[in-house]
């Protein structure tokens, strides 16, 4: 917001709630659109403006970190158990494109708005450290196939979407 040349920005991270002033209307409507694209809503109090999250649905939320913890489960357990099948690298990437989906659908889209607004979030570092777990570990599987153990961090992209959203 200050960004945009608003003044007087103040942010209450806890209730999700931002006041700021400015006396061209112009800047406001740009703040207003900005707002928006980062998926907040907005109500006008003739002085102040606040913005504030939609507040998340806690059953999907829930949801989406029961399907990651069980996807992440069995990939973070090849470390601790000696099963074969945990140890195949086809059985990992099977079991971590869902925690992936979840994790670009609910971080992704913050993080990519926020990259596109030049005023990057903590979404960012969440996409960005899992995405490269991630795809480290294909290309070892692709580049690699004869150390495809020496390039595995599929659990790392895993429990790092799975402890954000719990």
């Amino acid at each position: 917001l200050e960004h945009d040349g608003l003044q007087d920005v103040q942010v209450d991270y806890l209730s999700g709630e931002a006041s700021f002033s400015s006396a061209i209307a112009s800047l406001q409507e740009q703040a207003f659109r900005n707002i928006a694209k980062l998926g907040y809503r907005f109500r006008n109090n003739q002085q102040v403006t606040a913005s504030e999250a939609d507040p998340p649905k806690s059953g999907s939320l829930e949801l989406l970190f029961f399907v990651s913890l069980a996807s992440t489960v069995p990939v973070f357990l090849h470390m601790f158990l000696d099963y074969p099948l945990l140890h195949q690298p086809v059985f990992q990437l099977l079991l971590s494109l869902p925690v992936m989906f979840i994790g670009w659908m609910h971080f992704g889209r913050s993080a990519w708005h926020s990259i596109r607004l030049r005023a990057a979030n903590m979404d960012v570092l969440i996409a960005l450290g899992s995405t490269a777990a991630f795809v480290y570990s294909v290309a070892g599987m692709v580049l690699y196939p004869e150390r495809v153990h020496d390039f595995l961090f599929f659990e790392t992209g895993d429990t790092i979407i799975t402890l954000v959203l719990l």
